[in-house]
Formats: C-alpha cells, structure tokens, sequence
C-alpha cells in the first residue's frame, strides 16, 4: 500500500476535503466537512464527492507526519483502507459520523491517547493484540459484515475503557485473551451474526478476557446468536438479567466479584439457566457446568444475600443429581452388547430408583443441607399423619397398656377380648376411666404418641406405656406394622436435619 512521506506527494491529487484536513491538523481544530452528520454510503465509490472524500492513505500521512496533533474528523466518507497496523500513535484520533468503504486496521499498534470511532460505519476494525493506554470508544457506531469478525480485539490490552455504548456490530465480536482495565460498557448495543444451528461461533467472544473495572451489559442490549463467557474475570457485574441472550451462552470458568443489578435468586437462577446446557436450548452441545452457579451462590453469599445464595446451591444440586442420572443410564447403555438385555433392565431400575430415592430425600427433607429446617415440617407432617392413625386405632379399641404386669392383672383381664366376659368397644379407655390401677396409669394422649414414635430424641412416655394390639382390630395391626415404618423415617429425617444444621452434608 502507499505510503506518504510529503504533502507535495498528496497535493497534485489532493480532494477538498484533505485540504481541509491538513489546515484543521495544522491549527489543532476539528475537521468539519459537509453538515458533519455521517453521509449517506455512495452510488459510486469510484466517484466521491471531494468535498467528503478523504483517502485513508492520507490520514496515515497526518498520523505518522503530524503525531503531536489530534486528528478529529466529522462527516467525512474515508476512501481504501485505513491502515494504521504496526505503529506508535502518540495523537489522539477521533472520527466522528464518518463512513469508511474498506476495513479499518489497528492491529499490533500502540495508541497513547484515546481512539473512537462515534456514530460512524466501517465494515471491519482490527485491533488484534494492539496497546490502547487510554479508551477504545465506538459507541453509536455500525460495523457491519456478517458472517465475519467485524471487530477483533483478540489479546489486545486497553488501559481506560473500551465504550460499544448503542453501537450495532453484524458480525462477531471477537475479545479472546483482551485485557481492559477499565470498563467493558455493552450497554444498548445490537450485535447479529448470521445464524447457526449449533451455536458454536458465538457472536461475542469474551473467553479469557480480562475487566478489570466493570462488565455494562444492560438496557436492553440485544444478542443474538450467543456469547461465551468461559474463563472470564470481571471485577463488576452491571447487568440486566433480560440481555443475556436465550440460546448458545457459555459461561464455564466465568469468575467476577460482586453485581450492581438484580440479585433475586428467582431472576439469577434463569439468568444461569441460559447458560450451557442449563436451558431450554435443545440444540446445545455444550455440556451442563455446575462453576457457574458456584460463582453466584459464592458472590451472592460474600454481598450477604445468604438465602438467595442457598437458592442457587439447591437449584444446583436439584442439577447434578439429574446430571449424575443421565450418565448413569449412558453408562448401563454402553453394556449393550456385553450382558443380558433383562439383567440390563433390572440393573436400570435397581440403579436410578435407588439414586432416585435418595436425591428425593435429601430434597424434601433437608433441601440438599440448604435448606435444614424443612426436615421440622417433614417430622411435623410424619407426626400428623401418624396422629391421625393414632386415633383410628384408639378409638376402635385398638390399644391397650404395654406393661406384662397390667396386661396379666385381673382388672385388665376384665377387659381383654379374648375373654368370654361382655367387654366395652374401648377396653383400654374403659380401663383407664373406671378403674383405680387405670386411673394410675399414663394418660393416652394421640399426639404425644404420634411424637414419641416419629422423633427418636424426645420422650414423652406414651410408647413406654401404650401399644397397638394386634387381637383388637384391624386399626391395631395396622398401627402395629406403621410405627416401624414411621420410627425409621423418623430416624433418617432426624439425622438429615440434624447433618444439615452443623453442616455435614452440605458440598461447597
């Protein structure tokens, strides 16, 4: 490509508007051509209007010639490449609604001061491993070229921020390995690729980059075709949980500090749920990570959102456990052709009703350790029940007292049904009202039965002195068999609550 080293090179060809170009630079003023609005694109690019047309060759020379210079153009329609690749620029370059015909190269360069490109077009900018120790600004500004990378940033490092502030980019973009010191503002931006089925070209990159201020991505900005977040570090999430598009987002690895935006674990868990595999994206191919939602129970918890943050632990759980099924049944399916069909089929339905249960019960009675005193209304539901059992069975006359020395008494034997004697419907309720040794006794109370059987660390000295009988009733031996039933769910519930309160078996 030409390079200008003279303006006496320029001058026999030189348009209006480089004229104009040239005093501007030499008086420091911004260059205003035509209204200074961006001009509409040319029927002909090989006849430009000269009063708007400056060579891109030519503002290379004002780069490299007038380095001390800021270069600010408005209005102006920028003719072949504008190669700025491989150089030290010391001046600050702002272009403003100007219309560039071909791609705009800043790759490997080094900008001292400030570069935006504001509400202007251009069909490419790479800026691929280049040094900006100020702001990369291309906000209100339209880079189109889909099915390319219309803006490449890949390993480049930007010491101020990088502003894309309601720009429209079709086409990816591409920020792999970029490092920002400042802010990554995405804010009311559009940003369309061409589609793809499978979503493995995501039209934002940002795998590996590195923010360390702020990552912006809010008022409604608009993307389609996915992003990938994988290994990511930003300091700051300002987002807005709506933006983050529905299919083919990636977020493996994805580490930030805090968030300035919605912390509701209802809104953050389908935030997360857009992520790979986490989604209703039936297309994905991206396996489910469980790092993701981590690094939210994690930020969640250190902003002092706990209970949003055990949210999103037991939604993650609830996950893993379906996860851990599926490869369950991934791995009976690969003894296919090594073991009997039918042995398959038992040890399938051994294998996922056994994981199944036990994910049931750590879910309901504890939630996963997240949630431990659900297990009090898991017992409160097991107590009622077995109330409700209790009384049946009393009232039948279904009880009677669990003492050798009352059972072989003569005033129990009054009422034994066994006896040939006429004996009342409740032989144990008649016992303990009409006589002295009842009256004695321990007072029935259902409740307290139903407690003393369900939860193994209290007493209340029912059971030590009532017992369903198995000779009075069906509601007797039904209560008889139940109370083994209710003592071991009684047992493991307790456990359960008792692991999840200290802890045990919570996995962070």
């Amino acid at each position: 490509m030409q390079r200008f080293k003279s303006w006496d090179e320029i001058e026999p060809t030189a348009t209006e508007a480089e004229w104009k170009l040239k005093e501007a630079v030499e008086a420091g003023d911004v260059c205003v051509l035509g209204t200074g609005d961006l001009p509409p694109e040319p029927d002909d690019w090989s006849n430009i209007d000269p009063v708007l047309c400056i060579r891109g060759t030519v503002m290379r020379y004002f780069i490299d010639m007038h380095n001390q210079s800021d270069l600010h153009l408005c209005g102006a329609i920028i003719s072949g490449p504008l190669d700025l690749s491989r150089t030290t620029i010391h001046c600050e370059f702002r272009a403003e609604s100007c219309r560039f015909h071909d791609p705009v190269n800043l790759s490997r360069s080094e900008f001292q001061m400030t570069v935006s490109l504001i509400g202007s077009y251009c069909r490419r900018l790479n800026a691929e491993k280049s040094i900006f120790l100020e702001d990369l600004v291309l906000q209100e500004t339209t880079i189109q070229s889909p099915g390319t990378i219309v803006l490449n940033l890949r390993g480049a490092k930007v010491g101020g921020h990088v502003s894309l502030y309601k720009g429209k980019f079709f086409g990816s973009v591409d920020m792999l390995g970029a490092k920002i010191e400042g802010q990554l503002i995405l804010s009311a931006a559009t940003f369309f690729d061409l589609p793809n089925d499978d979503y493995a070209r995501p039209t934002i990159i940002l795998q590996s980059a590195r923010i360390d201020d702020a990552l912006i991505l809010e008022e409604k900005t608009l993307i389609t075709g996915g992003i990938s977040l994988v290994a990511a570090q930003v300091g700051t999430l300002v987002d807005d949980p709506d933006c983050m598009p529905a299919l083919g987002a990636q977020a493996n690895g994805f580490v930030y500090q805090r968030i300035i935006g919605e912390t509701s674990a209802h809104k953050r868990i389908n935030w997360l749920s857009k992520f790979e595999g986490g989604g209703s994206n039936k297309k994905s191919n991206f396996a489910f990570r469980p790092q993701p939602y981590k690094q939210l129970a994690k930020v969640l918890h250190d902003m002092g959102h706990e209970a949003d943050a055990r949210e999103v632990l037991y939604v993650l759980e609830k996950k893993l456990g379906a996860e851990r099924r599926k490869a369950l049944r991934q791995e009976i399916e690969r003894l296919r052709d090594t073991s009997p069909a039918l042995g398959r089929h038992i040890v399938k339905h051994l294998l996922l009703g056994a994981d199944h249960a036990i994910d049931w019960l750590q879910r309901v009675t504890v939630g996963y350790g997240r949630k431990p005193f659900r297990s009090i209304g898991v017992l409160a539901g097991l107590i009622l029940t077995f109330w409700m059992l209790t009384l049946a069975a009393w009232h039948t006359g279904g009880f009677a007292p669990n003492s050798s020395i009352v059972l072989t008494s003569p005033d129990w034997a009054t009422y034994d049904t066994r006896s040939t004697r006429p004996t009342p419907r409740n032989p144990a309720d008649h016992w303990s009202e009409t006589t002295i040794s009842g009256r004695d006794w321990e007072s029935f109370s259902a409740i307290a039965y139903a407690a003393d059987v369900v939860v193994p660390i209290i007493d209340f000295g029912q059971t030590e002195a009532w017992a369903p009988s198995t000779t009075r009733g069906p509601a007797g031996v039904i209560l008889w068999w139940a109370r083994w039933v209710f003592t071991l769910f009684g047992w493991i519930v307790t456990a359960l609550g008792a692991a999840a309160l200290t802890g045990i078996i919570r996995r962070e």
